[in-house]
């Protein structure tokens, strides 16, 4: 089974992050898989696991909480292709074994505003950067807490191109 989170940049660019454990943490600690360096982003806010062949998400007790599809995350929630996880104000959109082939583009809005669409004015960026998550990459996401999520997650996207 192939996991892979997808998110948009306001300008509609698309990066994709590969999840190949059977656990991958989501938070802003040095410790997580996929960080995420804002601080309305807990240390360790959520984890995408594979149970018996199903993904799951599961919110690590955040302070600001973990959202499928709009829907606070409590228990174990069951992931299907093109589910959308909120961590903070950034969004990801599922896709599980390429699927779906198409998603609509969901772009994070830094501050107090909502998760919200990318306008059909703004059609996403045909170009698509893949970034394979795993301990050593990641390593890559420790930033300046003045550096958005997306900036930081495009920086390991160039770190890894090089590589």
């Amino acid at each position: 089974m192939e996991i892979t989170l997808v998110i948009f940049k306001e300008d509609g660019q698309r990066r994709e992050f590969m999840l190949h454990k059977r656990v991958t943490t989501i938070g802003r600690g040095e410790d997580c898989d996929l960080q995420v360096p804002l601080p309305t982003v807990s240390r360790k806010h959520c984890l995408i696991e594979v149970q018996d062949n199903n993904p799951v998400v599961v919110d690590l007790e955040s302070s600001n909480g973990t959202y499928c599809n709009n829907q606070r995350v409590t228990t174990a929630q069951p992931l299907l292709p093109g589910d959308l996880i909120r961590v903070g104000p950034v969004s990801f959109t599922v896709l599980i074994d390429g699927e779906p082939t198409q998603i609509k583009p969901v772009r994070t809005i830094l501050g107090d505003q909502a998760v919200e669409p990318v306008s059909p004015s703004k059609p996403p960026v045909s170009q698509q950067h893949t970034v394979d998550v795993d301990r050593e990459s990641t390593a890559a996401l420790e930033s300046d807490p003045e550096e958005d999520p997306i900036a930081a997650l495009e920086r390991l996207a160039r770190e890894k191109g090089e590589n």
